[in-house]
């Protein structure tokens, strides 16, 4: 694999080829003596230059310097994308933001198992969605970059007295089939009827389902949040509210996480298998080599893409 050590190596040559030599610095004279000084304050007062020596500029090999030029003008050509529905939402602010949007590059939908198809029969250089590659795929030439990880989680009040929730419970709660606090052995005053809020039905609902409840849907839900913002924004609201949402959007909400069986949902529990309620963000590609693939990899690895991505995935 590639990836990192090409990344390494042509941030590193970036770097050389911006690194021109520095004017001598000199002090800069005083002022001029007024009128009322004599002829030896004058002479005094000559500026004293200072000569500094200056290290060689590095030399950076002419096959480096075309290698950068050319990622450069491959940054400018046109990729098409096959991004499954499910993670659509997640990553398509990330992608926007470094002009990589629908409205810029050549997008194809289609189900999550699609994706992955597109680019190993050359409709697509680049897939996105919500899954490992398989044997098989892999098999084929697939070549793959694990952007982070969904981590699903429960959001709840503050002021809310619950501190754990059991994973038997779990599915009955996300299905609806709780409808007060005093179900999860909650009677704190204040505290009455469930309000559960869920991601609208569609891909995404069905990934953070499939993350949550494997084989089953949310259900029996108050409201269908838009967005986690939206979600998290209700839950900080009212004390009755729980939600589900992504680690990553509630990081800086008002919100508590609720944890599950006892663990605190977070990427290292959900990395070390403690916290099993999450998915990965796939990226894949067919050809490794493609300068256009690799001009992108670098873009998406840069502070602007990242920072966005951040607020939707917990980056790995």
């Amino acid at each position: 694999m590639w990836e990192k050590t090409t990344i390494l190596t042509v941030l590193a040559t970036l770097s050389a080829t911006a690194m021109v030599a520095w004017p001598s610095e000199a002090s800069a004279p005083p002022p001029a003596p007024s009128s009322r000084q004599g002829t030896r304050a004058r002479e005094d007062t000559t500026p004293h230059r200072v000569a500094l020596e200056l290290a060689a500029p590095i030399a950076v090999p002419p096959e480096r310097i075309a290698q950068v030029e050319a990622l450069r003008a491959a940054a400018r050509d046109p990729l098409r994308f096959a991004v499954d529905p499910a993670t659509r939402a997640l990553v398509e602010p990330a992608l926007r933001s470094i002009g990589r949007g629908p409205d810029r590059a050549d997008w194809a939908g289609g189900a999550v198992l699609d994706a992955y198809e597109r680019v190993l029969d050359g409709r697509s250089e680049l897939a996105i969605a919500a899954r490992e590659p398989s044997r098989d795929e892999r098999a084929r030439g697939l070549g793959e970059l694990r952007l982070g990880e969904l981590v699903v989680a429960l959001a709840v009040h503050r002021e809310n007295p619950l501190r754990s929730i059991p994973s038997r419970q779990l599915r009955e709660l996300v299905r609806g089939k709780l409808g007060d606090w005093r179900e999860l052995g909650v009677t704190h005053a204040g505290l009455g009827r469930i309000k559960l809020f869920v991601p609208p039905p569609g891909p995404v609902a069905d990934l953070y389902a499939r993350a949550f409840v494997a084989g089953d849907r949310f259900g029996g839900a108050d409201d269908s949040g838009p967005d986690d913002a939206a979600r998290l924004r209700a839950v900080a609201g009212d004390v009755n509210a729980i939600a589900v949402v992504s680690v990553a959007a509630a990081l800086d909400a008002d919100v508590r996480l609720l944890p599950i069986d006892g663990e605190v949902p977070s990427l290292a529990a959900a990395r070390c298998g403690r916290y099993p309620f999450t998915s990965p963000i796939m990226l894949a590609y067919k050809d490794g080599n493609d300068a256009r693939v690799r001009a992108f990899l670098l873009e998406l690895r840069g502070a602007k893409a990242q920072r966005v991505l951040a607020g939707a995935i917990c980056l790995d």
